[in-house]
């Protein structure tokens, strides 16, 4: 249950009608004990934010991941320039980028 003022007022409810379950004997045995109320935190905008983390260090540029599974490392050339000759012909140093990986 999260704490919230609605949820005192239950919890006063309960406790002023205690006495009820226990005049009966059956009932007696099933809440022989007053009940425990506890309470969650709720949710802040600090639990919905979502982590990211990049590492600081990292190589740049394309190679190959060499797994003994993977079937494209062969096609894959380590380089830092990445050249695209589709429509347009550019070229694009991959310095401030990190490592592409083949997979």
């Amino acid at each position: 249950m999260t704490c919230h003022p609605h949820n005192l007022v239950a919890r006063k409810i309960v406790f002023n009608n205690l006495s009820i379950p226990q005049a009966d004997p059956d009932a007696r045995k099933v809440f022989d004990e007053p009940p425990l109320f506890v309470y969650r935190r709720a949710k802040n905008i600090r639990d919905m934010l979502v982590r990211s983390r990049i590492s600081a260090s990292h190589d740049s540029g394309t190679r190959p991941c060499r797994r003994p599974r993977c079937k494209t490392f062969t096609y894959v050339s380590q380089s830092n320039v990445v050249k695209s000759t589709r429509l347009v012909v550019f070229s694009r140093s991959l310095t401030h980028l990190p490592a592409l990986v083949a997979t």
